[in-house]
C-alpha cells in the first residue's frame, strides 16, 4: 500500500463515527465540506471515499492482488482473505482493526477501501462481504478482529452463507 492510500485509509476510519447505514446503504454524516475543511480530506480522497466506499459494490474488482507466492500456516488454511495479526496490528490492516473499535458502519467503510486499494480476491470478498451483510454481521466481525488481536491471531474472512469469519 503506498503512503497515499495508507492516509486515505486513515482519514476514513478517523471519521468512522460518523458513518451510518440508511436502507442497508452505507452513508456518512458529514458534507464534502465538513470533510475536506475539519478532516483535511484532498478531492482525490474525497471523490475515493464517495466513488468506492459510499458507491455501488466493488465486487467485480479486477485489480491485481498482492499475495504470497506461497502461503503457510493459517494463510495456507484460509479458504479466503487472510489478515494476519501483523497486518491487523502494524500493517495494511491496523485502520480495520481501528474501525472494528468505532463500530460497525465504521469497520463496512475500512473494508471497502482497504479491499478496493488491494483488489483481486480481497477486494472481492471485501466488496462482497460489506454489500450482503448487515450490521449485525459487521458487529461480530468487529468483536472477532478484536479476540484475533487480543490472541495474537490473524482472521480469515471467507464467502459463505452466512458469510464466515474465523480467528487464526
Amino acid at each position: 500500500m503506498t503512503n497515499e492510500q495508507q492516509d486515505t485509509l486513515n482519514k476514513i476510519v478517523s471519521v468512522g463515527p460518523y458513518f451510518k447505514y440508511v436502507n442497508n446503504q452505507l452513508t456518512i454524516t458529514l458534507n464534502e465540506s465538513e470533510l475536506k475543511n475539519a478532516y483535511g480530506f484532498s478531492e482525490s480522497q474525497y471523490t475515493f471515499l464517495q466513488d468506492a466506499v459510499l458507491g455501488v459494490t466493488h465486487a467485480d474488482n479486477t485489480s491485481p492482488a498482492r499475495a504470497p507466492a506461497s502461503p503457510s500456516g493459517a494463510m495456507a488454511k484460509c479458504d479466503g482473505w487472510y489478515i494476519s495479526y501483523s497486518d491487523l496490528t502494524i500493517g495494511i490492516a491496523t485502520a480495520v482493526t481501528v474501525a472494528a473499535g468505532i463500530g460497525p458502519e465504521a469497520l463496512a467503510a475500512a473494508l471497502t477501501a482497504l479491499g478496493t486499494m488491494v483488489g483481486g480476491p480481497a477486494g472481492t470478498i471485501a466488496g462482497i462481504l460489506v454489500s450482503a451483510v448487515g450490521a449485525a454481521y459487521l458487529a461480530n466481525l468487529a468483536l472477532q478482529i478484536t479476540r484475533a488481536v487480543a490472541t495474537g491471531k490473524g482472521i480469515c474472512l471467507t464467502i459463505a452463507i452466512p458469510p464466515g469469519v474465523s480467528v487464526q
